[in-house]
């Protein structure tokens, strides 16, 4: 029998890619649609832990890993979500809501829903669909709308499944027309969850700074909601605090507080116990700025010396007017 050299190294060859290939995949720890196995083929990296603490730095996070998510980001608890059986009566719907109408009838394609989640530090979370679905290296969660559920819980369920955390809906964003579908955007805020729950449709769950996020988005109809992120940036950055908040003394339902009189170093200090000698800050425009966003602003201005130059008094002695606080800019 004459053995061919060259036909064993080229099987050899075949069967040592296919053995790497296996190794390099990973099960994902999430049952697949039908109960399945789930493989991922390019298995994505954990980001150090410290990427979360920096906001312009990009934090990932993989199925079932908890090594890299610290315990809370931005004072909200990095916590499992279990949900109610139903979504309809979910918390972070937001029933105050006047949103416009999508008719099914009128557009004859079919309805997707989907949230733009935005920590107080500014960034946007997203997610890898398992092994780029349909060619889609990234995207914000969304999915299409299920019978008996409203868009709001629909939403709401789409961004558990994919990326494991708990969304509350602040405002109506963006309805973006595609080819097949017309997808209505919410913007809302993370109020739990955990990120390593992600469902097996994601192999990872990303939180990045608005200004990368079209380098990491390969979709162009997820171009269009980045541009109107940016554009109620914009429309922010004119406005000032007593556009979108309360501003007062002796304000014990507010967000935050800050020093109204003190030494030139504390004075503007932001604190977080009620006094009625503070001078209380309470956000209504929910839908252009978070609190919790905001009071990073304030205590950053204080660490940069913001009120040095603008508080009055005896050198022993500063105070801050409640019209000056007023009419800061938000940024």
């Amino acid at each position: 029998m004459v053995i061919c050299t060259t036909q064993i190294e080229n099987n050899m060859s075949r069967f040592q890619t296919i053995l790497l290939e296996n190794i390099n995949e990973m099960i994902h720890p999430e049952k697949g649609e039908h109960g399945d196995k789930v493989f991922i083929k390019a298995p994505s990296e954990n980001t150090p832990i410290d990427t979360f603490f920096d906001k312009n730095k990009i934090a990932c996070v993989v199925p079932g890993n908890k090594s890299n998510v610290p315990e809370s980001l931005n004072g909200i608890d990095f916590k499992e979500y279990i949900p109610s059986s139903d979504w309809n009566n979910d918390e972070g719907i937001n029933h105050s809501l006047e949103e416009p109408t999508i008719s099914r009838h009128t557009t004859g394609k079919r309805i997707a829903v989907g949230i733009v989640v935005k920590e107080p530090d500014g960034r946007i979370w997203i997610h890898e669909p398992t092994n780029h679905f349909a060619e889609t290296e990234h995207s914000f969660p969304k999915g299409k709308a299920e019978h008996g559920l409203s868009l709001q819980a629909n939403a709401i369920k789409e961004v558990y499944e994919e990326t494991g955390l708990h969304a509350k809906i602040l405002k109506h964003l963006i309805d973006v027309e595609r080819s097949t579908s017309i997808a209505r955007y919410y913007l809302g805020e993370r109020i739990g969850g955990h990120p390593s729950k992600m469902g097996w449709e994601s192999q990872s769950v990303k939180l990045v700074p608005q200004n990368r996020l079209k380098g990491l988005l390969n979709v162009s109809y997820d171009h269009a909601i980045v541009d109107k992120l940016n554009q109620l940036n914009e429309e922010v950055e004119e406005l000032r605090l007593k556009d979108v908040a309360t501003v007062k003394t002796n304000f014990p339902d507010a967000d935050y507080y800050i020093r109204r009189t003190g030494s030139e170093d504390t004075v503007g200090q932001v604190v977080n116990e009620y006094s009625p000698e503070h001078i209380g800050i309470k956000i209504i425009r929910k839908d252009l700025i978070l609190p919790e966003y905001h009071r990073y602003v304030m205590i950053n201005n204080h660490l940069k010396g913001y009120w040095k130059n603008k508080c009055h008094g005896t050198l022993n002695l500063k105070n801050i007017r409640k019209e000056d606080v007023a009419n800061m800019k938000l940024f």
